[in-house]
């Protein structure tokens, strides 16, 4: 059995101990009482904050700086919620400025969200304590909104598919899907009864291209003919000749009459021959250009009877010219 002294000092020691842990627990009250702490309100309006508890963390940058004392419903408007957070200013020092923003972010994959202060500029100034800073808008803060949205063109795309899909719309496209049926089928009928005539009028538009083509060429050959023959080396020897006919006609005006008689029938003679080469020459070149343009005369003649019978008859181009 313990004795009275034992008692004594085993109350002495639960007292002791008892005051050291009250004091403790009140110092570190005290401690917290006078830490200095920045108090701001941030309004999410339509937003659910589910997930976001007192005492959640404050972020900036990814650095904690504070956390939530209080989350509850604004006094002014029922759908906006009101959070109020504490920063550290030692942590923070003016850094919450009047363009900086705050958005809800998921802590991991436990559903428990946090504050995340967006920094602002440099030059914005800064935002004193007891001010609120702007919500900033995240995919989080309009997911409701964008499923509403995406919701709403679902059902109208569903709607126009039940209209589309309709007894009546469905006769009315199965009616045009048959007549473009038919249309098709007497498209290949007709292409098919009228493709000899076609082809006859498209090989008779080939055989006079062809013939022009050949009479443009016999008349460029020919021109090109008469222009080697004017350029070519006997008729510059007509012209020196008679350039030199004219030159000993002019001396022969100078010696005696008898000579020049001589002379003249010489030069006669030779001017002569000179005019009946050179006459040969053009009958030559007549006779070629004059086969050139008969040609091309025909060709077109029949062109233009061709095309006399397509303007007169245009259906022959696809139903073929009719028996007489």
């Amino acid at each position: 059995m313990a004795s009275r002294a034992q008692k004594i000092r085993l109350a002495l020691f639960l007292l002791g101990s008892s005051a050291l842990l009250v004091g403790l627990v009140f110092l570190l009250a005290g401690l917290q009482f006078l830490e200095r702490r920045d108090t701001y309100f941030v309004e999410f309006k339509d937003t659910s904050v589910g997930g976001l508890n007192i005492g959640s963390q404050v972020k900036y940058m990814g650095l904690r700086v504070g956390k939530v004392e209080e989350v509850r419903i604004s006094r002014d408007d029922v759908t906006t919620v009101l959070v109020e957070i504490t920063l550290d200013p030692q942590l923070l020092p003016n850094a919450v400025r009047t363009d900086t923003r705050a958005s809800m972010a998921n802590q991991g994959i436990t559903g428990l969200k946090y504050i995340e202060l967006v920094a602002g500029s440099q030059d914005a100034p800064v935002l004193p304590p007891g001010s609120r800073i702007q919500p900033n808008t995240s995919f989080l803060s309009t997911i409701d909104e964008r499923a509403e949205v995406l919701t709403a063109k679902v059902e109208q795309v569903l709607n126009n598919l039940i209209v589309l899909t309709s007894e009546q719309n469905t006769a009315h496209l199965t009616g045009t899907l048959r007549g473009a049926s038919e249309l098709m089928q007497t498209a290949s009928a007709i292409a098919g009864e009228n493709r000899a005539p076609l082809q006859a009028t498209f090989a008779h538009l080939e055989q006079a291209t062809q013939a022009m083509a050949i009479s443009a060429a016999n008349l460029q050959a020919a021109t090109a003919e008469l222009r080697r023959t004017l350029a070519g080396k006997e008729v510059q020897g007509t012209l020196d000749n008679l350039h030199a006919a004219s030159n000993q006609l002019r001396l022969q005006l100078e010696k005696p009459i008898p000579d020049f008689v001589a002379n003249l029938n010489q030069m006669t003679t030779s001017v002569d021959r000179t005019f009946t080469h050179l006459d040969q020459t053009v009958v030559q070149s007549r006779d070629n250009i004059l086969r050139s343009i008969q040609d091309l005369q025909e060709t077109l003649q029949n062109v233009r009877q061709a095309t006399d019978l397509i303007k007169e008859d245009p259906s022959v181009l696809i139903r073929g010219r009719g028996e007489n």
